[in-house]
């Protein structure tokens, strides 16, 4: 039987080997979360006040009380799944976080003592740098992406289905080929319903290895459509799916990245999030984008949708001039960040959009739409849009 004392739970953090345990048992923490926790743990059983965790946890990186907040939650998180009982990191109202948890720093004795296991793992890094040094000499393929395949069928859908896929070709991470069924992992299908005038047609996408079904469209497709029209719902289901299959298949959309993985996890939370399109959605994406900067400063994909969530954001809001300058600033920095990349392209000319700017708005989406061909049906609008404003200031 337990005594009261064997029962207490204790963390014990060792920051020579930067490990954290709970009663022994290891616990796995991401950088950030573990910063925070060795701030709180050194002032143990006192508050820490926000500022001082601002400077210790994240230095010079701006960032709001929000995102303060959203890893105190995280951190709380990660210690209840690891059997902490009630709230192991309670805010005290205008003082800021403290740990409530007995935590033991190990001894400088017992940090500078040998240790064989810590040997033998740098032993085993410096044969995998070495590994993989020879690795990188080798000749090797790019990282895979994700490849869909399409069958343009009847010849009703063919000029569909081959606009569908020239414009998932041009975003990153996705190869389109035409193939058959078992080709690839997603597979786009094509069904016209209906007869006469009242034709639909419906767009799925399924993962061909397990059925799964990713996503279904349908829309109005009369006899006579012509190209416009399969471009007009080529590129509206494209702007759909593509935060879609970000979510669904990061491996592919993301690979090349170096990323952390805290960064990671909150971008694809976002793209989820940005996916359902509502305000609700754009909202959430908003936090979890402006964590994911915080994480990682220089995450340029970042910076470009959240200019994108934000100026979406200004619109649903009648032109909110303060959402509309902080697109501007996160595109400004995703385009200095990845000045050649057809996303940064396209949040620069969103921001400018937004932001009243239509000319310098247009010179942008016109360099983004030679890789982001859906990208044509937001350059009409912004057209219609700058020949209402010239109209405007031709009257006396």
């Amino acid at each position: 039987m337990k005594t009261g004392r064997e029962a207490v739970q204790e963390l014990r953090i060792d920051r020579a080997r930067r490990q954290v345990s709970l009663s022994g048992q290891a616990l796995e923490l991401s950088d950030l979360s573990y910063r925070f926790l060795v701030t709180l743990a050194a002032a143990a059983p006192d508050s820490v006040a926000v500022d001082r965790l601002h400077a210790e946890v994240w230095g010079e990186v701006q960032i709001g009380p929000d995102t303060i907040k959203q890893r105190a939650r995280l951190l709380r998180e990660s210690l209840r799944q690891a059997g902490l009982a009630g709230d192991p990191v309670p805010s005290d109202r205008h003082r800021g976080y403290r740990l409530d948890v007995p935590v033991l720093f190990a001894s400088a004795d017992e940090q500078s003592r040998p240790d064989y296991r810590r040997l033998g793992l740098v032993l085993g890094a410096t044969v995998m740098v070495f590994v993989v040094a020879l690795l990188m000499l080798w000749p090797r393929s790019a990282p895979a992406a994700l490849i869909v395949s399409y069958a343009a069928g009847e010849p009703a859908t063919e000029v569909l289905a081959e606009s569908v896929a020239a414009q998932f070709a041009a975003l990153q991470g996705i190869d389109v080929v035409e193939a058959a069924p078992s080709a690839g992992r997603v597979r786009l299908d094509l069904t016209l319903e209906g007869h006469g005038e009242t034709r639909r047609i419906r767009l799925r996408l399924t993962d061909r290895r397990d059925g799964r079904l990713i996503a279904s469209e349908l829309y109005d497709f009369p006899s006579t459509a012509d190209l416009d029209v399969s471009d007009r719902i080529a590129a509206h289901f494209v702007v759909r799916m593509q935060d879609r299959l970000a979510a669904a298949y990061p491996d592919q959309i993301l690979a090349g990245m170096a990323l952390s993985e805290d960064a990671r996890e909150l971008y694809l939370e976002a793209l989820s999030a940005m996916a359902f399109g509502h305000e609700a959605g754009l909202l959430v994406a908003w936090e979890k984008l402006d964590l994911a900067i915080a994480a990682e400063p220089d995450f340029a994909a970042a910076h470009a949708r959240l200019a994108l969530v934000l100026a979406r954001l200004s619109r649903m809001g009648e032109g909110d001039g303060a959402l509309a300058d902080q697109a501007r600033r996160h595109a400004e920095t995703a385009f200095r960040l990845a000045p050649l990349d057809a996303g940064s392209e396209r949040a620069m000319g969103m921001a400018l959009w937004v932001g009243g700017e239509l000319d310098q708005a247009r010179e942008h989406l016109l360099r983004a739409e030679q890789s982001l061909a859906f990208l044509a049906r937001d350059l009409a609008a912004l057209e219609r849009e700058r020949e209402v404003a010239s109209q405007g200031a031709d009257r006396p």
